[in-house]
């Protein structure tokens, strides 16, 4: 399945879900790419995350609760 997610080079996608792919092989329980891309978030400061992100999208972010 292709997934179109803006802003995101498909290669970069690729590279994700091969990782998760070795994962999920490792593990019994299997993640998902969402789970997976929260986690690797959640390994990041806010401070670090609101550097990489302009400040339009923090803000909209935030504004849902993201952060």
């Amino acid at each position: 399945m292709d997934l179109k997610i803006k802003n995101v080079d498909p290669k970069d996608i690729y590279v994700i879900d091969k990782e998760i792919e070795q994962i999920n092989k490792k593990n019994h329980t299997k993640i998902s790419r969402s789970k997976f891309l929260r986690d690797l978030i959640k390994n990041y400061s806010e401070q670090e995350i609101k550097n990489k992100l302009n400040n339009d999208l923090y803000d909209e972010l935030q504004t849902i609760k993201i952060f």
